[in-house]
């Protein structure tokens, strides 16, 4: 896991009358889990870091530019551990490409 921090500064207009430009900016973080993907006999295996008690959902598209996402396996309960899914239908499509949404 990895996290970064990334700040959106807002620098038309001061907010109410501040000028502080600190004033005009916001900090977040988000953090990354790396993905391992590995492919043996036609089946993708995805695997994660996870975060404890966080919950986790695979999800494939296999078309990008129109970004219809689907839901592969069940939600994982993260345990600070790697979390591994398998794709057995990834042959019946020329490219697939995945993703792990971490659910609120």
């Amino acid at each position: 896991m990895r996290e970064s921090l990334f700040t959106i500064r807002a620098d038309d207009e001061p907010i109410a009358n501040d000028i502080r430009p600190e004033n005009n900016a916001v900090t977040f973080a988000v953090v990354f889990h790396w993905l391992a993907i590995s492919v043996e006999e036609g089946v993708v295996a995805v695997s994660c870091q996870t975060t404890p008690w966080n919950t986790y959902q695979l999800q494939y598209c296999d078309d990008l530019i129109a970004g219809d996402w689907d839901d592969l396996g069940t939600v994982v309960v993260g345990t600070g551990g790697v979390i591994a899914w398998s794709d057995h239908t990834a042959s019946l499509s020329q490219k697939r490409f995945y993703r792990v949404r971490m659910l609120p």
